[in-house]
């Protein structure tokens, strides 16, 4: 392996970590819409305040197209490497990595890539009622009123399980990536990044769940 993709997977292996730790403080957010309208708004308002804000969703942008950038460059420089595929596929042996996650990272990746501008247009730029209590928007209601749309509520669930099953095989593989492997550890770390997985895909599928069945109201 070259420097230059040696340089490529750490960059795909940081960045995706990054955006790891990003879903789970995001869904932390989300699961405030148990709290109650009042508590919801009263954070989003904080965030939309904060000057912060800003800069941090930039990087995050950034973050992102670093991360699918040199993704695809080392997609395509695997496939450059080996040009002819495999003709008999053999099953995997118990201690092989290859899964479904492992297969699809670069489908489930095009599909997140497909799905982040429409979630962030929906819930970050669309138009939201105003919570006449406390004068901000109401995105409680927004939220709530979004997922008990059965088309949208049966998306964004699908979404998040491609979500959960790209972080499945990419945590793990990130890591190692960064270096972090080891008979011991990779297990460890195979176990964590899936329960990882499982935490966040779920956890936004509960907060759908709730809100299609009337949750909020």
């Amino acid at each position: 392996m070259n420097t230059s993709s040696l340089t490529k997977k750490v960059i795909v292996g940081g960045t995706g970590l990054l955006l790891a730790v990003y879903l789970v403080l995001h869904l932390a957010g989300n699961l405030l819409l148990f709290a109650g309208q009042r508590t919801f708004n009263a954070y989003a308002a904080s965030l939309i305040a904060n000057p912060l804000t800003l800069p941090v969703e930039i990087a995050l942008a950034a973050v992102f197209c670093a991360h699918l950038v040199q993704a695809i460059a080392v997609t395509v420089g695997n496939r450059q490497a080996r040009p002819t595929p495999y003709v008999i596929r053999t099953p995997a042996k118990h201690t092989s990595r290859r899964s479904v996650a492992s297969r699809s990272m670069a489908v489930t990746g095009v599909l997140v890539l497909l799905f982040v501008p429409i979630h962030v247009w929906m819930f970050r730029f669309a138009a939201a009622p105003v919570d006449s209590a406390m004068g901000v928007r109401d995105l409680h209601s927004a939220v709530v009123g979004a997922f008990q749309s059965p088309m949208v509520a049966v998306a964004y669930a699908a979404a998040m399980a491609v979500v959960g099953l790209h972080l499945w095989h990419g945590t793990s593989s990130a890591c190692q990536s960064l270096g972090l492997s080891g008979p011991r550890l990779t297990r460890w770390i195979q176990a964590i990044g899936r329960a990882l997985a499982v935490g966040i895909a779920g956890g936004f599928v509960v907060v759908v769940v709730w809100a299609f069945l009337g949750g909020g109201q």
